[in-house]
This record gives C-alpha cells, structure tokens and sequence, in this order.
C-alpha cells in the first residue's frame, strides 16, 4: 500500500509541469470551447465500456489543428478468459488530444487523437492492486456547427500492475456535447 501512494504522488508530482505548459500554451491561442462527451467502447477483454469525459479544446483561427487536454473516467466490464478472470474496471484519466480538420464549414470532418493516462485499483480474491498505463485512441469525427461532435475510432489500453486487464484493442463511439 505504501508503494502504491508513493507511485501515485510521484506521478502526480510529474504531471503538474505537464499541465501547466499545456494550460499556458492553449491560452495563448485564440478560439476555445469545451465539450462533455461519452464514448461507448469494446475490445477483446473490454465486453462494455463507458467513458464519460471533459475536454477543454483551442484553435487558431489559422490553422486545421485543435488541441486540447481534460479528464475522463473509464468503467469497464471486463471477461479476461485467458486469466479465467471476470470483473469491473474503473479508472481515472487526465488526457491530452489533438483534432486535424480536413474542411471547413458547417460541417467540419477531421482526424484526431488523444492519449489519456490511465490511473487506478482493482480488487481481486481481496487482493488490490494498483495500476498505472497509456490509453491511445485514432479516431476520424464530423464536428456539427459549434453544437455537436460526433466519432468513432480504434483504441488500445496498456494497464500495468493491473491482472484484470493487462491490455487491450478495440473500438469506440460515441458524442460530445459543445459549450
């Protein structure tokens, strides 16, 4: 237990300069919004998948590229046949995107990307483990208006310290709402 703080505060501490640059950098540019969105998820592990998230976005006027960072929880249902293992996952995720629109317009198609860092526990057999892992997710979306988002893509999971789900691929869809 007092490795799995330690770990946990030493990321934390690596993480904060993270941010900071990234805040610094999207405030410097000049068209921002901020979306809510879900995503519904599945892999060979991952039976069901939600992520509910939170991203604040920018773009210069200039340019086809949006960048971004937010949060995102994950839940997971998970049947690990290979580990004779079947359980619930949950877990936290500070995540970083970038958007390349192809047009513009009403309706704006673009090709996109996000890394998240997936921090959480798992019990299992009253055992608890911690775990720590990259998620990446590709993904091509058509951007409504200023109103609505609408994507799906590919996605892959590396949890380590985790036995329920070590790793995955799969897919996802899913909305983000804009304000």
């Amino acid at each position: 237990m007092k490795n799995n703080i330690q770990s946990l505060l030493i990321i934390c501490i690596v993480m904060i300069p993270f941010f900071a640059d990234a805040q610094h950098q999207i405030r410097q540019m000049r068209e921002s919004s901020s979306c809510i969105g879900i995503l519904y998820m599945s892999g060979d592990l991952i039976k069901t998948g939600i992520n509910v998230h939170y991203l604040s976005m920018s773009r210069n006027p200039d340019s086809n590229f949006e960048t971004g960072y937010g949060f995102a929880i994950n839940y997971f249902d998970v049947l690990n046949k290979d580990d004779n293992l079947k359980g619930t996952f949950v877990g936290y995720s500070p995540q970083l995107v970038m958007n390349y629109y192809v047009n513009k317009g009403p309706a704006e198609i673009f090709l996109g990307g996000s890394i998240l860092l997936v921090l959480g526990s798992e019990s299992i057999q009253n055992e608890t483990n911690f775990f720590i892992g990259p998620q990446l997710k590709e993904n091509i979306g058509v951007k409504l208006g200023n109103a609505l988002v609408v994507k799906g893509g590919l996605l892959q999971l590396w949890h380590f310290g985790s036995d329920l789900l070590p790793s995955d691929f799969g897919g996802f869809a899913g909305i983000d709402i804009l304000f």
